[in-house]
């Protein structure tokens, strides 16, 4: 399948099954990115890795993201579901929607902060938990550098009713060796109006 790495205008994505992945690993190289979707390679009709574009810019340093245009909206949901919080080059990769409408991504009443992620889990394992309760749009376990668990993340949901079915059943619940404390996301100047 082709890979390209310039920059496609909307109208090449209108109409087609877009998935969009946040963050790459730093040093992404095209053939690795081939090599995580291989199973789906002749479903995928164009990949692209948009790379920093300031790289000597440490302050403005973005990671590496990722378009993929499917042929079909079922293998491109098959692969979201089966390939997500999957690690690649140590890192667990968020696989979403490339959503037209960002306030979709950016809507916090679905939005939820998860804490007390042991430190042995597997992000994908937590990805399959939250899963239950509903449609997920993106799936955040934060991570050093090295790809070790930071204890804490983010689910956002595409309804409110699966955010507070996920805090209703999952808060207080042990995992793993830990007790997860799960509640819905405050942006900071929330936080400091209570």
């Amino acid at each position: 399948y082709h890979i390209s790495t310039e920059k496609m205008n909307s109208n090449e994505i209108k109409g087609k099954h877009v998935l969009f992945i946040s963050e790459l690993p730093d040093k992404i190289m095209n053939s690795e990115l081939q090599d995580f979707f291989a199973e789906y390679k002749d479903y995928i009709l164009m990949m692209q890795i948009e790379y920093n574009q300031k790289p000597n810019d440490i302050f403005n340093a973005r990671k590496p993201k990722a378009t993929i245009i499917f042929k079909t909206h079922e293998k491109a949901e098959e692969a979201r579901n089966k390939l997500n919080m999957r690690r690649l080059k140590g890192k667990a990769l968020n696989i979403m929607w490339h959503e037209r409408d960002n306030s979709i991504r950016y809507n916090n009443k679905a939005n939820i902060f998860v804490k007390g992620i042991s430190l042995n889990a597997n992000p994908r394992d937590i990805y399959e938990l939250f899963s239950k309760y509903g449609e997920i749009i993106s799936c955040k376990i934060c991570e050093d550098e090295d790809g070790n668990l930071l204890g804490y993340g983010y689910i956002n949901y595409y309804n409110l009713e699966s955010a507070e079915n996920a805090i209703a059943n999952l808060n207080k619940n042990k995992f793993m060796d830990s007790e997860l404390e799960v509640e819905h996301f405050q942006k900071k100047n929330e936080r400091l109006q209570v």
